[in-house]
């Protein structure tokens, strides 16, 4: 996960996945190696909902351009 979110804090990055696992969103498997390695899964309450941010984004996406003028914001 730092991998993919370089920028981000790792306690701040620990602390959503601890809230997405306990929420049963993600599930954590520790590998006991050395060094240790730990991967994320999305569990079948999290696959459920990929369709909702799909929207989301097709939703920011679709209205980027909007934004973009209403704000003069550019890319």
């Amino acid at each position: 996960m730092a991998r993919h979110n370089p920028d981000a804090s790792k306690r701040v990055l620990f602390l959503q996945l601890k809230e997405l696992e306990e929420h049963g969103i993600i599930r954590r498997v520790v590998y006991p190696e050395l060094p240790p390695r730990v991967e994320y899964y999305l569990t079948e309450l999290g696959e459920s909902v990929l369709p909702i941010i799909t929207q989301m984004e097709k939703w920011g996406s679709d209205l980027t351009a909007t934004f973009q003028k209403a704000y003069k914001i550019s890319v």
